[in-house]
């Protein structure tokens, strides 16, 4: 869901941005071109400093303090233990083509999760099946498509996407399709704020559809809020040319293939999981395209389930409960350079 909103969001950049001329070919037509394709850009790289999802691409690493883990297996306790979770992202946004009022973009994701199991007590075949060390690789693909129109004579976009995810031996592909329809309400210099509604075709997803509302807010003291549910309600303040500080609150979720060395149990399944990141965030444009960040703050467990590969997430046969604790995140971006390919 959250690539099929960054997508429509880079697109209205790229359609919304006016030509104003600041430099001369002597051609008038590639002037015009260059003119507008300059301008995108430096509007775009000044967007994806707001919202990090929009950058060329990134690395980051996260840290978490132990948790206290409560497994549960059809709702009968079978294991109890201290676990603690470092996790590595990576991905890069690919812009395809741009074809009339149509954006056709891609990115690429890779997902490592390391978690770390000690003091484990339970039932004598979970934990005999348990790993003290535990790394499972996500690479997942996205193509998607999104059309500019207008309805009720404000800006309008439609956006659908398809996302294969896979694991580190390609041995399993699980497919899902989202679409969303969102409508700008307001735009101006210091505010917008825009509504709509995302379908998720998904047997992983916990609903089928989402409301979907974006609000952005400049104050006069270079403080910024951002609301963008249902993923992340966050303030921002500009501290020098170069320098960002912010505070707030994001929603973010995992999933890996896993197997389980567990007699009577499903031996190929997916896991998931849905967390609260609540905590400041530091961010330093070291050059016109490089930005590096530090964050951290508590990380609360909301969700984490395991369930049969082929089946939707409401059959979960293992429930974990994990208590909250402080995390760590360190990261590196690059803003957006490419327009097409």
């Amino acid at each position: 869901m959250i690539k099929v909103l960054s997508g429509s969001l880079l697109f209205f950049v790229l359609v919304s941005v006016s030509m104003k001329s600041y430099s001369q070919t002597g051609n008038p037509a590639a002037d015009k071109k260059k003119i507008a394709d300059s301008l995108k850009m430096a509007a775009l790289r000044e967007i994806a400093l707001r919202y990090p999802l929009l950058r060329q691409g990134g690395i980051s690493t996260e840290f978490a303090g132990k948790q206290d883990l409560k497994s549960d297996l059809y709702g009968n306790r079978v294991l109890e233990s201290k676990v603690q979770i470092s996790r590595i992202r990576a991905y890069v946004n690919i812009p395809v083509a741009e074809i009339g009022k149509n954006l056709i973009s891609s990115s690429l994701g890779l997902v490592q999760q390391k978690i770390s199991f000690s003091d484990i007590n339970g039932q004598p075949s979970m934990v005999q099946g348990a790993k003290m060390v535990l790394k499972e690789h996500t690479f997942n693909f996205r193509l998607g498509v999104t059309r500019a129109s207008t309805l009720f004579d404000k800006p309008v976009v439609y956006s659908v996407s398809a996302l294969a995810i896979t694991n580190e031996h390609f041995s399993y592909i699980r497919m899902n399709y989202m679409g969303l329809a969102a409508l700008t309400l307001k735009r101006t210099a210091d505010r917008s704020s825009s509504v709509g509604v995302v379908v998720v075709v998904d047997p992983s997803a916990p609903l089928p559809i989402l409301p979907y509302y974006n609000a952005w807010r400049k104050f006069s003291n270079s403080l910024e809020l951002f609301v963008d549910l249902p993923s992340r309600i966050n303030i921002r303040k500009q501290l020098s040319e170069k320098s960002f500080l912010s505070f707030g609150t994001e929603m973010t979720g995992t999933l890996a293939f896993l197997n389980l060395n567990v007699p009577a149990l499903p031996q190929q399944n997916i896991f998931t999981t849905l967390d609260l990141k609540t905590g400041p965030a530091y961010e330093y444009r070291l050059s016109k395209y490089v930005v590096l960040g530090a964050s951290g703050g508590l990380l609360s467990p909301l969700q984490s389930r395991v369930f049969e590969k082929s089946a939707p997430s409401k059959d979960y046969f293992i429930e974990n409960k994990l208590k909250a604790a402080p995390y760590v995140n360190f990261s590196i971006s690059v803003l957006p350079f490419l327009k097409a390919l």
